[in-house]
């Protein structure tokens, strides 16, 4: 789903907001989750946001490690950085693993 397809369904169910207000909210929550994430702390704790039923997210450190380019086998040194990590909610969970399964 895409941030707009999200506002759409918002404003859809919500009827007294309007569009602009629905955008402005998303907005906000994002932007929010945006920089709490990005402040360093010393205690990775810190920078976690958990939505009950939903998830958390969090984190990670990645150190710099030698990588491979595929397409001519040279090797390289990827930088060291951080990474939004997602773990799924035990609600959320429940709810996916009770939707029927797709058959192609």
């Amino acid at each position: 789903m895409l941030k707009s397809q999200l506002i759409e369904k918002i404003t859809k169910k919500q009827r007294y907001l309007s569009k602009a207000d629905v955008t402005s909210c998303v907005n906000l929550i994002i932007d929010t989750m945006t920089k709490h994430l990005s402040k360093k702390s010393d205690n990775p704790g810190r920078n976690r946001i958990e939505i009950r039923g939903f998830g958390s997210f969090s984190l990670h450190y990645r150190r710099s490690h030698i990588a491979r380019n595929p397409k001519n086998g040279d090797t390289f040194f990827t930088r060291e950085k951080f990474a939004v990590h997602y773990k799924m909610g035990k609600e959320m969970r429940e709810l996916i693993n009770q939707s029927p399964s797709i058959q192609d």
